[in-house]
Parts: structure tokens; C-alpha cells; sequence
């Protein structure tokens, strides 16, 4: 869209535009999944995989939540101090945050999730078929497993995204990976 009509492009990828909110539901969704999958199973689970999907759901909910500065602009709320002496967009919420020159999203958000992501999709939908010391791990904490699909689209789309070097890409990004995410939570890799 960036290449035919810049204009377009520039309106959906915008703070508060279709790609931020498409994201922030598709994270709410997939943690919407994990907690139904608690709730409707848990008679049968172990406490640890309860606690797995209780982590797994407040960590995509807390995803969605970042994406919308929690419910800052919806609700017309005002910043506290802090974060408008803080944060980069003067916003609610803990990506932005730039405290002494140190900013969180790129440490946090960028080199943390990038290292955990990529683990994550490019090798435990290998891994956890020859290992099953790590098999078990993922069993024992009800962790979903991404089929090997859904990782190579996730990564050729990573590395596209990143080579195109376009206004706004993490916007993209993030999407793609929170819409993953869905397909991740909803049919996991259970072989």
C-alpha cells in the first residue's frame, strides 16, 4: 500500500489507525482463547498448566492493553505526571517510556521480544518433536506450540517487512505478529 498510494498508507499505519487497533483486538482475542481454553478445561489441567495459561493470556492481554495505551484515548483520560514527563508520546502505557535517556521499547520491546520471538517461532515447532525434554516443557506449562507454517509465514513476513524499510514497519509488525498469535492460540501445533 506504502508504494501505490502513500496517502492510504499513511492513514492506516497512524497512531490510533486500523493497523493499531486490528492488532490490539487480535491480542485481545488470542488471549480471550487462552483463558476460555483455562476455564472450559480446568478440571482436567495441572496447576501448572493452568499457571501457563493464566501467564500466556496476561502477557497477550497486556499486549493489547500497551497497544491502546489502556484505554487512554477511548476514554479520553489524561496522562498521569509521570508518563507525560516519561514517555516519548506523553501516553499511558509502558513501551514509550524513555527514563534517563534509557528507552524501554527498544530494549524491551525490540531486542528482548525480537531474541523470545524468534526462539519461539523459529525453533520450537522443530524442536519439540525431537526433544522431549523441551516437549514436555511446553506441555507442562500449556504453552502453544505455532505450527510450522504459521512460523515460516510469520518469519518470511518479518524479514519482508524488514527489508522494505517503510514509515511505521513495527506498526506492521506488530500486527502480523499478534494475528499469529490468534491462528497460534486458536490451532496449536498438538502433535
Amino acid at each position: 500500500m506504502y508504494f501505490i498510494n502513500p496517502t492510504i498508507y499513511a492513514e492506516i499505519v497512524k497512531e490510533d489507525g486500523s493497523i493499531e487497533y486490528i492488532s490490539a483486538i487480535a491480542l485481545l482475542i488470542a488471549s480471550c482463547i487462552l483463558f476460555k481454553s483455562f476455564v472450559k478445561r480446568r478440571q482436567q489441567l495441572k496447576l501448572s498448566q493452568k499457571t501457563g495459561l493464566i501467564i500466556m493470556g496476561l502477557i497477550l492481554f497486556f499486549g493489547f492493553a500497551e497497544e491502546i495505551s489502556w484505554g487512554q484515548r477511548i476514554f479520553n483520560i489524561s496522562s498521569p505526571d509521570f508518563f507525560l514527563d516519561n514517555n516519548l508520546q506523553s501516553e499511558t502505557n509502558i513501551h514509550n517510556l524513555n527514563i534517563n535517556g534509557i528507552k524501554l521499547n527498544k530494549w524491551i520491546f525490540t531486542y528482548l521480544l525480537v531474541a523470545v520471538l524468534s526462539v519461539y517461532f523459529l525453533f520450537t515447532p522443530v524442536i519439540h518433536k525431537k526433544y522431549n525434554s523441551i516437549n514436555n516443557i511446553f506441555l507442562k506449562y500449556s504453552i502453544p506450540i505455532p505450527k510450522l507454517e504459521y512460523s515460516v509465514v510469520f518469519l518470511i513476513m518479518s524479514i519482508v517487512l524488514n527489508i522494505l524499510q517503510i514509515p511505521r514497519v513495527a506498526e506492521l509488525w506488530e500486527c502480523v505478529f499478534a494475528i499469529t498469535m490468534v491462528m497460534v492460540c486458536l490451532n496449536p501445533n498438538d502433535e
